[in-house]
């Protein structure tokens, strides 16, 4: 179904080497959450993973680059992180578990981009900086540790 959608989505772009910005992989871990309650595959995190390489594969097959998001993933609290910062809470292992596992799979299925939410992680900020203040974490948007530590160096070491 995933493929299929993605399949269809690119068809529609007619091939025209577009940037496609459906590919959502946040995963709806909270249901009150106005972002990622309608717009993901689902809360099962292995559901998502499988159903987001699907979708990034079809859609790429027509010509339209995926851009996988809302990184570090979205749905985890309450809060709309298109007006105001919002915080993926879990930690670094749950992260890699769920989060970190969908965006890895996408990544390695040849996804070309990834689109940073105005999103922190605090967990994996502060593996890479452990003397970061609370006051000083940074959404993905503008973090150093989250968008070139974590997503190139660690994830995507693939010349991005």
């Amino acid at each position: 179904m995933a493929y299929r959608l993605g399949w269809s989505a690119g068809a529609r772009g007619g091939g025209r080497r577009q940037l496609g910005l459906r590919s959502i992989i946040d995963i709806d871990f909270n249901f009150r959450n106005p972002i990622t309650n309608i717009r993901t595959f689902g809360s099962d995190p292995d559901r998502v993973r499988r159903m987001g390489v699907q979708f990034v594969k079809g859609l790429q097959e027509n010509g339209l680059a995926a851009s996988i998001k809302h990184f570090p993933g979205d749905g985890v609290d309450e809060r709309d992180q298109h007006l105001v910062t919002s915080v993926n809470s879990l930690s670094c292992e749950e992260w890699d578990a769920t989060c970190g596992a969908a965006y890895q799979a996408c990544i390695d299925a040849g996804a070309m981009t990834v689109m940073a939410g105005h999103i922190m992680q605090p967990a994996y900020t502060r593996k890479f900086n452990p003397e970061i203040q609370d006051q000083d974490i940074l959404p993905a948007t503008l973090s150093y540790e989250l968008i070139t530590q974590l997503l190139k160096e660690k994830m995507a070491s693939m010349g991005w």
